[in-house]
């Protein structure tokens, strides 16, 4: 099937770009530009883009980020003011905190998701490239055929893949 057809038949397409390099073309520029070959390639209304995991956290982290300062300054208003000046505005100051503590939480979270993510695209490449030289349990850790934790995979793959531990 041509691209063509493929895009007009799903009103788009998102595709691995290792399986877009293979069915279709390599994409001019692409390395240069820092994606990863793990990126999904997707065609819309938008026109050409990429996705991938770093990516997306990256922008979930600035949305978050943005939502903490923007709910802080809001509560810095009411923090200069009396108490009996605030009274009548408790849902909303209680509206503003749990923003500001849910944001704080979604930060945390999504730093240890995009460390994830980092590692994973790490594992990914060298795998890629040295899988024939490995051992079954280095393949194994670094498919993560064996739920590896996220302490594990900052303890293991710098060791696989440097041959340097991380204390």
């Amino acid at each position: 099937m041509s691209l063509y057809e493929e895009i007009k038949a799903h009103r788009g397409l998102d595709i691995p770009y290792t399986e877009f390099l293979n069915k279709y073309s390599p994409v001019k520029g692409f390395y240069e530009k820092g994606h990863p070959e793990y990126s999904t390639v997707c065609i819309s209304l938008w026109g050409l883009q990429y996705r991938f995991p770093e990516h997306d956290f990256s922008n979930d982290m600035i949305i978050a980020i943005e939502q903490l300062i923007k709910s802080d300054n809001e509560l810095d208003e009411y923090r200069k003011k009396q108490h009996n000046q605030i009274f009548k505005s408790r849902n909303n100051i209680s509206l503003l905190i749990r923003k500001t503590e849910s944001s704080k939480r979604h930060i945390m979270q999504t730093a240890f998701s995009l460390l994830e993510c980092y590692l994973n695209g790490l594992a990914w490449s060298y795998f890629k490239k040295n899988s024939a030289e490995l051992s079954k349990r280095k393949v194994d850790t670094l498919q993560d055929k064996s739920n590896v934790t996220l302490r594990d995979k900052i303890r293991k793959y710098p060791y696989i893949i440097f041959n340097e531990h991380i204390d």
